[in-house]
């Protein structure tokens, strides 16, 4: 669990901001938690779920060079055209 607090320009009283990880498995021997959620003054504003963690992938040498991610692009190119093509569907 991590919090942070700050105080909110609205009211002066202090706001609380916490982070809680849990449902932790080993993956490549690190203890990783597959659920983590935030709270805001106690309220939960977010909650992630993971299936899998993978630490130190082999990522090929270009993988974040410009050319790499020119290359990934046209492979799959980019979130405007996923959505023009999903419109095309309905």
């Amino acid at each position: 669990m991590r919090s942070t607090y700050s105080i909110s320009k609205a009211n002066d009283l202090p706001d609380e901001d916490v982070t809680f990880y849990a449902n932790y498995h080993p993956f490549d021997g690190i203890q990783s938690p597959l659920q983590i959620w935030r709270t805001h003054n106690d309220r939960r504003v977010t909650q992630t779920f993971y299936e899998s963690c993978t630490y130190n992938p082999n990522l090929p040498p270009d993988f974040f060079s410009k050319a790499g991610l020119q290359h990934r692009f046209e492979e799959v190119g980019s979130h405007a055209d996923k959505k023009k093509a999903s419109k095309g569907r309905d």
